[in-house]
């Protein structure tokens, strides 16, 4: 199933989505664990992009899959704290996600009063579960080029920055 894309006059402020059925890695990602998802640790996950010119975001897209526990997710977009996640500028919640190995639904949050962000600023967008579902077990998914870049996570002892593959997602708006 293809992706829905983002709107035709939206601009492109950042995006590593790819096109058709290959929009996302269907079987490789990172895990976005509550804390009783069965996993040693939990864990939420932030990847790092640069805006070419000053915008206001008004829609962001991911490609996050389901693999077991209650079915939601946490979206936002944040600044940056000195190389990892800082305060959210706007925060989504996203449910019934499909099932991790399948493509290519992407959850798509938008903002129609938007939020500005600045040329060459370094900004975040960040997946975690949500705090009242501690079994929540996702998957953000790798993007299909391989594209690396600035990612943190944090396995509930703060954030942790490195340079690799990120997860899918597009970041559009004016």
């Amino acid at each position: 199933m293809p992706a829905t894309t983002a709107s035709s006059k939206l601009v492109k402020i950042y995006s590593n989505l790819g096109k058709g059925s290959n929009v996302y890695n269907s079987i490789a990602g990172v895990g976005i664990l509550g804390p009783d998802a069965g996993q040693p640790w939990p864990q939420s996950v932030g990847c790092g992009f640069r805006p070419k010119a000053d915008h206001t975001v008004t829609e962001i897209q991911v490609g996050a899959t389901y693999v077991q526990g209650t079915n939601t997710l946490v979206v936002s977009l944040n600044e940056d704290n000195k190389g990892i996640p800082g305060k959210a500028l706007h925060t989504w919640h996203f449910s019934n996600l499909p099932t991790f190995g399948s493509c290519c639904t992407l959850q798509t949050a938008k903002y129609s009063k938007g939020i500005p962000l600045k040329k060459g600023k370094l900004y975040w967008v960040v997946l975690s579960p949500q705090k009242k579902f501690q079994d929540t077990y996702d998957v953000w998914n790798n993007n299909f080029a391989g594209t690396q870049g600035t990612f943190s996570n944090n396995i509930g002892s703060g954030w942790n920055s490195s340079y690799q593959v990120l997860g899918a997602f597009g970041v559009f708006g004016k």
